[in-house]
């Protein structure tokens, strides 16, 4: 066949017109599928279809829905963001506003832990302000969730209070803000009940919560439970290895029997936890575990044994320590921590902690005082140690909390005489406010009679020698004297009252927070600290000057020999060679105390000014005070140190001022006159030690 120009214009026309309409027809189809669709589902069991009650869910939730999935672009099982894009878009097909967003976990860390994502393809869904998660993606664990979703009503759960309980709100490591949290994006609504105030467990309360309270409730509060639950209400309660609170008459309602012992758990050690944590892996069958393949351990658990007497369905949850026993013995499992140390030597204390204990395991951390020496590693290690407890007095926590600014931290304060079981053994406090600071307080360890002392008795001695039978006694008496001039002096009336509280105990053992442990001689620095809290004072004197051209020493000299000739016993302490901190020492234990200084610019040198405003602060009582000095045409030096030891507190003896050089003569003239002014003040008796009143 030819095909001529007029049969190629009819075949190009056809072809043109077919074309018009194939695309006509597409248009046509694509206009009626945005109203008409249908669709139907071919794979075996329909699997791809949704039910009709989960369409009537979908039908009555009004408003949209949020979902926020956290997964990583990969993952060993898949493509697992295409598995959750397409379980959701069977159900944005019945639900068009509902939304699925993708967050990766490693890019955006900060939004997984604020959401509280605790495994890779888990989902937040949102809705009237609510949420659920998901991560098990199938029809009716997604409809349940939508279920929640979807009460309009808050279900009350009321928590006990008014006894020390565990808190739904509390932010502290022992309480429960972490599980409030939870249930109140399920839906319910939170709230405490004081028994002792209100006349009944309140009619619309879903559930009352009883967590682990720490005084004996009253008759008439548990007669206000039994009523609750005699009408159908329904208890959680959270117990602790402890005693019931006078809650055994709820125990007996419910057929409750809780045994004597702990569990011990030989499977613990796989985890590197304690024997006393009962590990859990197997669970009933019901709703409440259905699906639930977590291990789950418990600190400290006890046998339950419930008494089938018809009133009650039990269905057993949980079974832990398949291989475990009942000790009936108390568990000296609390380990406790006494003080840390400056926060740079951190390093050093955890690596001596660790080669004896898991410092993660440490129960109790007493904090006998607030100061930088004694708590500066706190904070680091309350990061390893989570779940410690902190023991301190009432200032002590005001104090920690005001110098790390740390309100989650769980504080036990305790009074004075309280005592706190660690298991085989007990532990007393004792407040010893301001001695030095108003939080101080010691640790009287009962069994083993030891006490922690803090900073009494303490010296600053660095040795490797930890006792005071591996070290020359009067070198140790010598530096706690000094510690106790230098440190406590300011707070003896103080340490009078501490030393009352703490002579009942018997103590075989002092372990300062500074220096050489007491096991040998502890009654040797016991009794020093009570002559030293007494003020008692021997019949020395002690000359502390300063001098420009040798003036000043002359005068010393000559008020040294006058003394000398009463028989008292005189040491010399030039300013511009000892140290403060030594002469403060013998300070803490003569009565005599002259200080000279000759004048400059009108006044007193800086070495014997800087010494005496050091001594006005540590306040010691009644001495004894002599100024004197050398001048050499305004002579003010003299009365500054004058009224600086009238400042102390001292009775004064007639001070010495000499212009330029003293010659033999005036050296003489002091020499008498002085030697006859301490005849005069009676201050000699038979040389021997003199006490002073307080």
């Amino acid at each position: 066949m030819q095909i001529t120009s007029r049969l190629r214009m009819q075949l190009l026309v056809q072809n043109g017109v077919f074309v018009a309409l194939l695309i006509a027809l597409a248009a046509l189809l694509a206009y009626l599928a945005r109203d008409y669709r249908i669709e139907r589902d071919i794979t075996q069991n329909a699997r791809n279809t949704l039910s009709q009650p989960t369409r009537d869910v979908l039908a009555k939730l009004a408003g949209p829905i949020k979902i926020t999935a956290y997964v990583t672009r990969q993952d060993a099982r898949g493509d697992l963001r295409k598995m959750i894009r397409d379980f959701f878009t069977l159900y944005q097909r019945s639900k068009p506003d509902i939304t699925l967003a993708f967050i990766d976990p490693r890019e955006e860390p900060k939004l997984v832990q604020a959401a509280g994502i605790r495994a890779n393809g888990e989902s937040v869904i949102e809705y009237n302000q609510k949420s659920e998660r998901l991560t098990d993606y199938n029809e009716q664990s997604f409809a349940n969730a939508l279920m929640r979703l979807m009460r309009s009503s808050e279900r009350l759960i009321m928590a006990l209070d008014g006894h020390g309980e565990r808190r739904l709100s509390g932010i502290a490591n022992h309480d429960l803000g972490e599980f409030g949290k939870q249930i109140g994006a399920k839906g319910f609504k939170t709230n405490s009940v004081n028994l002792a105030l209100a006349q009944e467990v309140p009619a619309n309360a879903s559930l009352l919560l009883i967590a682990n309270p720490q005084v004996n409730l009253q008759p008439v509060e548990v007669q206000k439970i039994k009523q609750y639950l005699q009408k159908g209400g329904n208890l959680l309660w959270l117990i602790d290895p402890e005693p019931l609170r006078g809650l055994q008459p709820i125990a007996e309602l419910l057929g409750l029997t809780l045994g004597p012992g702990t569990v011990v758990d030989p499977d613990a050690a796989r985890l590197n936890a304690s024997p006393a944590v009962a590990v859990a892996a197997n669970y009933g069958r019901h709703p409440i575990t259905d699906n639930f393949r977590l291990n789950t351990i418990f600190p400290f658990a006890r046998k339950i044994d419930v008494n089938d007497n018809g009133d009650w369905r039990v269905t057993r949850l949980i079974e832990v320590a398949p291989r475990g026993w009942l000790e009936m013995g108390r568990l000296d499992e609390k380990i406790t921590l006494i003080d840390t140390v400056r926060s740079y030597l951190f390093d050093k204390m955890m690596k001596r902690l660790s080669s004896l204990i898991d410092p993660s395991h440490i129960h109790y951390i007493v904090s006998n005082h607030v100061e930088m020496d004694h708590s500066g590693s706190l904070p680091l290690l309350m990061k390893i140690a989570k779940n410690a407890t902190i023991i301190t007095s009432p200032h002590g926590q005001k104090g920690l909390q005001a110098h790390y600014k740390k309100n989650d931290w769980n504080f036990k304060v305790v009074k004075s005489e309280e005592t706190v079981s660690l298991g085989r053994k007990n532990i007393k406090f004792v407040l010893t406010p301001l001695v030095h600071w108003p939080d101080n307080m010691v640790s009287y360890l009962e069994e083993d009679r030891i006490l922690f002392s803090n900073d009494a008795f303490g010296q600053h001695i660095a040795s490797s020698e930890r006792f005071d039978d591996e070290y020359p006694l009067g070198i140790i008496v010598d530096e706690a004297e000094k510690y106790y001039a230098n440190i406590v002096l300011p707070y003896s009336s103080q340490v009078q009252k501490a030393m009352d509280a703490v002579t009942p105990l018997t103590i075989d053992m002092i372990a300062p927070s500074h220096g050489i442990v007491w096991r040998s001689h502890a009654k040797t620095i016991v009794e020093e600290y009570k002559k030293w809290a007494s003020n008692q004072v021997d019949n020395k004197c002690l000359i502390i000057y300063d001098t420009m051209w040798k003036s000043t020493e002359k005068i010393a000299d000559s008020i040294q020999e006058a003394f000398e000739s009463h028989g008292i016993p005189v040491k010399m302490a030039n300013l511009g060679h000892s140290h403060i901190s030594d002469i403060i020492a013998d300070v803490l234990t003569t009565r005599f105390i002259c200080v000279g200084s000759p004048t400059l610019n009108s006044n007193m040198l800086p070495t014997v000014a800087g010494f005496l405003t050091y001594l006005k602060g540590l306040s010691p009582k009644n001495r004894i005070g002599l100024a004197f000095g050398s001048y050499g045409w305004g002579g003010q030096a003299v009365s500054h140190v004058e009224n600086a030891l009238k400042e102390c507190g001292f009775k004064m003896m007639e001070s010495i001022k000499v212009q330029y050089i003293p010659d033999e003569t005036q050296l003489e003239e002091i020499f008498n006159k002085l030697k006859q002014e301490i005849t005069m003040n009676e201050c000699v008796l038979n040389k021997l030690p003199i006490e002073a009143q307080a």
